[in-house]
């Protein structure tokens, strides 16, 4: 076969060929995820909870990449574009959650429709994970994720309370946007 028809025949293949994940979610919605906060440890220890929060916001953005139609920018590309000297990381220093003005602004340099930040408790071993999903736009949370399945609060079930609030969240930005 001449080289030109056998060209020809790889473009036409290709044209044809269903798009890729990755192509198909560089044109879906974009979330930025933020480094969740502390909002109590009880029968822990420190370096246990710090861990567990750092942990929380990547396990979610590595979930959330997993769902169709769903682009996550890491909590360390948010935490990186703050600025070192930002009062939002200070505060996120001492516990709290990021605020949804700053998630909002933040997310929106970023490229981001949507921010999601968060915080969690550990109540000697029962933990509960909350998440607030915020429209970039508008700078405003427009719904709030927790992990209220009684079945679901031990620590060592924290893989599937964020699997589960990844698939919640993904339905509400996908069901939001059609």
């Amino acid at each position: 076969m001449p080289r030109r028809l056998i060209g020809v025949l790889w473009l036409a293949i290709l044209a044809l060929a269903p798009p890729t994940d990755a192509a198909a979610q560089t044109s879906g919605v974009t979330i930025a995820v933020f480094r969740f906060g502390n909002a109590g440890v009880y029968g822990g220890t420190r370096d246990t909870a710090e861990a567990r929060r750092l942990r929380i916001g990547t396990m979610l953005a590595s979930e959330l990449e997993m769902q169709p139609g769903i682009r996550s920018i890491h909590p360390r590309q948010t935490w990186a574009a703050m600025g070192p000297d930002s009062i939002s990381r200070e505060k996120w220093r001492r516990g709290r959650r990021i605020d949804a003005g700053t998630a909002a602004r933040v997310a929106g340099e970023l490229g981001a429709q949507y921010a999601v930040t968060g915080s969690f408790v550990d109540h000697f071993g029962r933990l509960r994970v909350n998440a607030q999903l915020v429209d970039v736009r508008r700078g405003a949370i427009v719904r709030a994720f927790t992990n209220d399945d009684p079945s679901l609060q031990r620590r060592d079930d924290l893989p599937e309370i964020v699997r589960l609030q990844a698939e919640r969240i993904a339905k509400a930005v996908t069901t939001s946007d059609e």
